[in-house]
């Protein structure tokens, strides 16, 4: 992963997108680690490789949070004049996370023929 993120040629390629879940929240009130091993191997890597959006599948569930390290917002968004979130990407803090729906989750039982 080291060598693959050191690899990317940032001028030809502004921006890293990692997919692998490392944090969540309950009830948007306390952002948790969702495998603390993980996130101690991987966000650093992240942090430094200057990742922009980190992607995460989940049950059915759609979550944005902040810039993130190490359980901290360091990168809130602001709103625009149309009420829009927006980050300010000229001042690079981490990596925003964002959980979105999965598919493949199995709401009902599926039943073969």
């Amino acid at each position: 992963m080291q060598s693959d993120m050191a690899s990317v040629n940032r001028s030809r390629t502004p921006w890293l997108i990692f997919a692998g879940p490392m944090y969540g929240s309950v009830n948007g009130l306390e952002i948790l680690s969702v495998d603390p091993p993980f996130v101690a191997a991987v966000e650093p890597l992240l942090l430094q490789h200057q990742v922009d959006l980190a992607l995460f599948g989940h049950v059915q569930n759609y979550e944005r949070m902040c810039a993130v390290y190490q359980k901290q917002c360091l990168g809130m968004p602001v709103k625009d004049a149309n009420g829009i979130d927006t980050y300010n990407n000229s001042n690079y803090a981490a990596p925003v996370h964002v959980i979105i729906g999965k598919a493949g989750f199995r709401l009902d039982s599926f039943t073969p023929k």
